[in-house]
């Protein structure tokens, strides 16, 4: 009977990490397409219909989305501190919620 040589069929890190590398840089390739295409047809919406909001609102929200995207990645080159957005956003919408409660506690009523 022949002997096989021992295989190791482990994982290599470095193989692991790149491969994630790779799909993560797949990915971002594909939302930044969808989001060139998205905006080059309300761009073309908007030629077609200058006085229609709907494309411009579209146009807008991507930027906004883009601009928000570029300074997370910006703040993760720099090395600047995790903080997590949802807290951040909870934070800021729940004394906006508290001051629309009536003062007992209870929710304001609509008459």
């Amino acid at each position: 009977m022949t002997r096989h040589p021992s295989v190791d069929l482990t994982l290599d890190a470095a193989w692991v990490a790149a491969a994630s590398a790779a799909h993560t840089d797949l990915l971002f390739l594909l939302v930044l397409a969808a989001t060139f295409g998205t905006q080059l047809d309300s761009g073309i919406q908007v030629l077609a219909d200058p006085g229609g909001t709907g494309a411009i609102r579209t146009i807008a929200a991507l930027v906004v989305a883009c601009f928000l995207v570029g300074i997370s990645r910006a703040w993760e080159l720099v090395g600047g501190p995790s903080i997590g957005l949802g807290h951040q956003i909870a934070g800021l919408i729940r004394p906006l919620a508290q001051r629309q409660r009536a003062p007992d506690g209870r929710e304001p009523s609509g008459s």
